[in-house]
């Protein structure tokens, strides 16, 4: 437990006073949670039919985020598309589309980026029943345009990529390609935060995963976390979980594999993983403005910290 002290000087004094005895979070940059709710409501909607890839549903998706970028005044926006491939690498004849978001830092082009994940397709419709996946994972793409807001608010020092992509639920496609054929991604030291399934957990807590690979990241996330309304976790990083292992089980799992230190954001599985049941209605949303919070101040302290923690990507 840590000891505040509040110092008052005068011209003849100085006197140290014991004060507070927890600590109060200091004011997050700048961004509206509510305009992150809105966006999980709407992308969990029924209308979205599940933001299968390739499906209308998915491309109304896709509309809707660039809508909001849009109006969010972020100038550097483009898409990606590539071809989804089966598990022999062959085309499936279906269209992937990855959204990215460039917000240049002090010096752009130059010196480390930090990049944000978040899948914005899910499961689509299956047997007349629509797989909305409100926090698998509405509540990531709400929580990427959260940061995005933040740094339009406080802009950043490192240049910054934000990728909303697709194809995550057919074997994280999406980050796989941005991954291998990006240019900034292929000799720029990097350090991703990737944001997937971030709302639902009803006794407010989350895991950091990816400090057991980086461990000089955990004391940075435990420091932010400590005055906010959150219960942190870590774990879910090490090859003794077996199957609890999320190392490569997200869109984070690239950048992994060629050495860049990542954050993963996420809660554990729950009764409404990769169920219809996964509705807006269920997401306990004080939970989900908490880890609004963490999200943004972490990718702010990232920021900060890039040129000590991001590294160089490995020979693909």
């Amino acid at each position: 437990m840590s000891l505040c002290k509040y110092i008052s000087m005068s011209v003849l004094v100085l006197t140290i006073v014991p004060a507070c005895t927890q600590q109060t979070p200091a004011q997050a940059p700048s961004f509206n949670p509510n305009t992150a709710i809105e966006m999980v409501k709407t992308l969990s909607s029924d209308e979205m039919e599940g933001r299968g890839v390739g499906t209308k549903g998915g491309a109304k998706a896709r509309e809707f985020i660039l809508q909001k970028l849009a109006a969010a005044d972020l100038e550097q926006v483009t898409t990606q598309a590539f071809p989804m491939r089966n598990a022999n690498g062959e085309d499936m004849g279906v269209t992937g589309t990855n959204i990215i978001a460039r917000i240049s830092g002090q010096t752009p082009g130059q010196g480390p980026i930090l990049v944000g994940t978040a899948h914005y397709d899910h499961l689509g419709v299956h047997d007349g029943k629509i797989y909305n996946g409100a926090d698998d994972n509405a509540s990531g793409v709400g929580g990427l345009f959260a940061i995005a807001e933040s740094f339009m608010y406080t802009p950043p020092k490192h240049d910054v990529i934000l990728l909303w992509v697709d194809g995550e639920e057919r074997g994280l496609q999406g980050a796989r390609y941005a991954v291998k054929t990006m240019a900034e991604l292929q000799d720029r030291p990097l350090l991703n935060l990737n944001l997937d399934m971030i709302s639902q957990n009803k006794d407010g807590e989350i895991f950091a995963a990816g400090t057991s690979h980086t461990p000089a990241l955990k004391p940075l996330i435990q420091d932010i976390a400590a005055p906010l309304n959150i219960i942190l976790k870590f774990g879910h990083d090490r090859p003794e979980d077996g199957a609890g292992d999320w190392s490569t089980q997200s869109d984070h799992a690239p950048f992994h594999a060629r050495g860049v230190p990542f954050i993963y954001l996420g809660v554990e599985d729950h009764d409404h993983y990769h169920s219809p049941s996964d509705d807006f209605d269920t997401i306990p949303l004080e939970t989900y403005r908490a880890t609004l919070d963490l999200s943004v101040r972490t990718a702010h302290a990232l920021d900060k910290a890039l040129d000590i923690y991001a590294r160089t990507p490995k020979p693909q």
